[in-house]
C-alpha cells in the first residue's frame, strides 16, 4: 500500500469525527459531500461546496490533495474523483475464508480455486450510462458458472466497483463469478432508483452475449458483451444468477427481485426474471426510496416469490428494516439475521463479521443457484454469539445439530 494511501486513511479513520449510526445510514443513502464535509459546510456559508476556510487544519492535507483543480473549493464531484484514485490503487483480492476444512468446503461445492480480476467499463447508449466493473473469477475453471452481482450501497459513485472486495472475492474462491457493479450518480434519487435496477439488468444482457459468444451462438460478442479473461476457461451461466447489496444495493437487490415501487420514472417493478436469489443487506423498510406498506395484500415485497437472505445491524433499526422480510410471501425460502452490536457499517465489519457474511451468503448462493443441500447450515456458518436467525422455509426440513430449531417459520 502507497504512502499516499496510508495517508488518505489515517486522515479518514482517525481526523474525522465518529458519526451515529443514524447519520452514517442517511450519507450511505443520500449521497453528496461526506458527512464530516457536509457539517463544515453547514457552519460555514451552506453552498453544497467546501471554501478551504471552512475546514479545522487538522484536514487541511485532506483538502490540498482532494482539490484536484487547485481553485480553493472542494465539491463532492472532487472528493468521488479523488477517491476513486485512491480505491484505485488498493488491492482487488483480499481472502478472508482461508483454506477451509474438508467438510466446510463440501457443504460449500468446492474446490477452492485461485482468484483473478478485470476491470472494464461498458456504456449503456440507451441511457448514455457509463458503467464499471470489477470482475473476479476462478482461474482455470471450466463448464457454466453461476454468478453473483454485488451491488454498492449510496447515491452512486465512480468507485462504488471497488467495494465488499472481502465478498467478491470469497464467491470466486468458490467457485462463483463475482461481478461487482459500479453504480454512478444519477441526477436525483428518483432518477437514481430508476437507473440502479437497470445498471443490473445490463450487466446481464453482456453476460448474455458473453456466453452466447462462448457458445458460438449467432450474435453473441460484439462491443455490448463483457469480456472475460483468458485464464477463466468457464462459460457465465446465466440461467443462475443472484444478488447482493448493501443499503441502497439492498433497494437494488429488492427491485431485480420483484418489489413494487410507488412510481419510479413511470414504473413500478423492476424484476428482472433472470434473478434467481437475492441478499439484501441494510435494506430500507416502508416510507423510502418508493416503498410502502397498506397491509399484508398491499405493500411493496409481497411479491417477491424468490429465495431472500435479508441481514441488518442490531443498532440501525432492525424493526424498521426486517418490514419486507414480514412481508415477503410463502414461496421461496426467506432467511432473516440480525448481527448483535452491529449498525449501518454492518458489511464493513471486523474480521470474524465479515468471514460470517462471507460464508453464509457464499452458501445462501451455492443452495439456490448450484443446488446445494445446505438449506438448513444458512445463517449457522462461523457463528458468532448473539446473532439471530429466522427463518421461512417453503416447507419443513430438518436441522443442522446446533440446536438451532428450524420448522416452517421461527
Amino acid at each position: 500500500m502507497t504512502f499516499r494511501i496510508l495517508c488518505f486513511t489515517f486522515i479518514l479513520g482517525v481526523f474525522i469525527p465518529s458519526l451515529t449510526e443514524e447519520s452514517r445510514a442517511q450519507d450511505e443513502q443520500t449521497g453528496g459531500l461526506p458527512p464530516v464535509l457536509r457539517l463544515c459546510d453547514e457552519k460555514g456559508n451552506h453552498d453544497g461546496k467546501i471554501q478551504r476556510e471552512e475546514l479545522p487544519d487538522r484536514l487541511l492535507r485532506f483538502f490540498d490533495s482532494t482539490d484536484l483543480d487547485a481553485d480553493g473549493v472542494l465539491t463532492w464531484q472532487e472528493v468521488d474523483e479523488a477517491k476513486a484514485r485512491r480505491f484505485a490503487e488498493l488491492p482487488k483480492l483480499d481472502d478472508i475464508i482461508g483454506e477451509l476444512d474438508p467438510e466446510t468446503l463440501d457443504l460449500l461445492g468446492g474446490p477452492q480455486y485461485e482468484v483473478g480480476w478485470s476491470e472494464v467499463k461498458l456504456t449503456d447508449a440507451s441511457r448514455k450510462r457509463d458503467i464499471a466493473f470489477l470482475i473476479r473469477y476462478p482461474k482455470n475453471r471450466e463448464g457454466l458458472t453461476a454468478i453473483v452481482l454485488l451491488s454498492h450501497g449510496g447515491y452512486g459513485s465512480s468507485f462504488g466497483q471497488y467495494a465488499y472486495t472481502d465478498l467478491a472475492t470469497t464467491y470466486a474462491r468458490l467457485g462463483f463469478l463475482a461481478v461487482s457493479i459500479g453504480h454512478r450518480q444519477s441526477a436525483n434519487e428518483i432518477q437514481h432508483r430508476y437507473d440502479r435496477p437497470l445498471d443490473v439488468s445490463f450487466v446481464i444482457d453482456a453476460l448474455v452475449r458473453t456466453r452466447a459468444a462462448s457458445l458460438r451462438i449467432p450474435g453473441g460478442g460484439g462491443e455490448g458483451a463483457l469480456p472475460m479473461p483468458a485464464d477463466f476457461k468457464g462459460i457465465p451461466d446465466v440461467d443462475h444468477i443472484g444478488h447482493i447489496g448493501h443499503s441502497f444495493g439492498a433497494f437494488t437487490s429488492h427491485a431485480v427481485g420483484g418489489a413494487n415501487w410507488s412510481p419510479t420514472m413511470g414504473i413500478r417493478n423492476f424484476r428482472d426474471p433472470r434473478v434467481d436469489a437475492i441478499v439484501p443487506i441494510s435494506p430500507q423498510g416502508y416510507h423510502r426510496f418508493g416503498g410502502y406498506d397498506e397491509g399484508p395484500d398491499n405493500n411493496s415485497w409481497s411479491e417477491i416469490r424468490i429465495p431472500v437472505y435479508l441481514i441488518c445491524g442490531e443498532l440501525e433499526g432492525p424493526e424498521w428494516r426486517r418490514q419486507p422480510f414480514d412481508r415477503y410471501p410463502a414461496i421461496g425460502d426467506k432467511f432473516f439475521t440480525v448481527a448483535k452490536g452491529w449498525g449501518h457499517n454492518l458489511i464493513n465489519g471486523d474480521a470474524a463479521t465479515k468471514r460470517l457474511l462471507a460464508l453464509n451468503t457464499a452458501l445462501f448462493f451455492h443452495t439456490y443457484l448450484r443446488q446445494g443441500d445446505g438449506r438448513d447450515r444458512i445463517g449457522t456458518l462461523a457463528w458468532i454469539d448473539g446473532w439471530t436467525l429466522e427463518r421461512k422455509l417453503e416447507s419443513p426440513k430438518s436441522n443442522p445439530a446446533d440446536g438451532i430449531e428450524s420448522p416452517a417459520r421461527e
